[in-house]
C-alpha cells in the first residue's frame, strides 16, 4: 500500500477558517488603528489652530493702542501704525477674517476648520487699559458625518492693551 502525501479535503477546509479568522482579526485590529488615528489628527488640528487664533487674537489686542468696537462677530482695534490702523476681526460663516487697514481682509482658518466667537466680555476698568475676555469654539468640519471627525473645543483668552486710556 503506497502512503498519500496530500491533504484531505477537512483539512484543507479547516486551513481556510483558519486563515479567514486571522484576516478577519487583523482587519478589525487595523480599523481600531486607523479611527484611532483619524481622531488623534482631529484632535490635533483643532488644538493646534484653536491656539494659533488665540495667540493672533491676543498679540493684537496687547498690541494696540485700543479696542474701538465689539460685537458678537467683530473686533476692532486702533494700532499705531497708520498702514494696518484699524485692525479688524471679523467672525463670518465658521470663518475669521483678518483685515488690516484699507488691504484685503485674509481668512486665518483653513478649510477643515470653523470658527465661532463664543462672546467677547469688556474687562476694562474706567481710567486703565482696555481690556477684553473672549472665547472661540473651534471644530472640525465633520463633512462625512464619522464619528472620528466629532471634535470641538472652546478657548478662552484674556488680553489688554499696552497703552492707558
Amino acid at each position: 500500500m503506497e502512503k498519500s502525501w496530500g491533504f484531505t479535503l477537512i483539512e484543507i477546509v479547516f486551513y481556510i477558517a483558519i486563515m479567514a479568522t486571522l484576516a478577519f482579526a487583523s482587519f478589525l485590529v487595523l480599523n481600531i488603528i486607523n479611527q484611532a488615528e483619524l481622531k488623534n489628527r482631529t484632535v490635533s488640528e483643532v488644538e493646534y489652530q484653536g491656539l494659533k487664533y488665540i495667540e493672533i487674537l491676543s498679540q493684537e489686542i496687547r498690541n494696540s493702542i485700543a479696542i474701538d468696537s465689539f460685537t458678537d462677530n467683530s473686533l476692532v482695534l486702533r494700532v499705531d501704525d497708520p498702514m494696518r490702523n484699524p485692525v479688524e476681526f471679523t467672525f463670518i460663516d465658521g470663518n475669521i477674517y483678518l483685515q488690516e487697514g484699507l488691504q484685503e481682509a485674509n481668512k486665518l482658518n483653513n478649510s477643515m476648520i470653523s470658527v465661532t466667537p463664543m462672546f467677547f466680555k469688556n474687562n476694562s476698568i474706567s481710567g486703565e487699559y482696555d481690556s477684553i475676555r473672549l472665547s472661540l469654539k473651534v471644530f472640525y468640519n465633520n463633512v462625512g458625518g464619522r464619528s472620528e471627525y466629532d471634535y470641538s473645543k472652546i478657548f478662552y483668552v484674556t488680553a489688554s492693551t499696552r497703552q492707558k486710556k
